[in-house]
């Protein structure tokens, strides 16, 4: 039996894809994702009338000009596990006052990522005969559980023994 491991991730859906294809790759009969598995902040995609957006990734500003840019930036935020959302300066000001209103976005995002992944292990795992599990750790919400456990290819090994092929996993956050 082959058992390919990885951890912290920390909602990159470039290692989500690389883990997914982990499997294949390594000849793996069993995929394990550790902990960590999501982001840690939100960033702001700002609408500045017609056609122009700016927004602030790892301290650069970038200016962009219609739906490809923007969604180009969204993609590269997406590759470093943050959660992009499109704003107007009002809402966003509204949004910097508000820190519960704040706290439900990046958990509404977080949340849709992590559904967003399993329905993308579903359809990747398909057929493969490969079991795959999820284990949040202690950067995840433990709402994260309840999406893994709804997903068809991929279970959540959080709080519980899980035997496979004669051997044990234990999991604890």
């Amino acid at each position: 039996m082959r058992l390919y491991f990885a951890t912290d991730i920390h909602g990159s859906e470039t290692c989500w894809r690389k883990f997914l294809n982990a499997g294949q790759h390594y000849s793996a009969d069993v995929l394990v994702l550790g902990g960590d598995m999501t982001g840690k902040a939100l960033v702001p995609v700002i609408y500045d009338g017609g056609d122009r957006w700016h927004a602030t990734l790892l301290e650069n500003r970038s200016e962009l000009v219609g739906e490809e840019q923007v969604a180009a930036f969204e993609d590269a935020v997406i590759r470093r596990g943050y959660y992009p959302f499109r704003t107007d300066p009002d809402e966003l000001r509204e949004l910097e006052h508000d820190e519960p209103r704040w706290h439900a976005l990046f958990h509404e995002k977080m949340l849709g990522t992590v559904k967003k992944w399993m329905d993308m292990a579903d359809e990747r795992l398909a057929g493969t005969g490969m079991r795959a599990f999820c284990c949040p750790g202690n950067d995840d919400q433990f709402e994260v559980d309840d999406i893994i456990k709804q997903a068809k290819h991929v279970e959540c090994g959080e709080g519980r023994v899980v035997d496979i092929d004669g051997f044990q996993m234990a999991s604890t956050g």
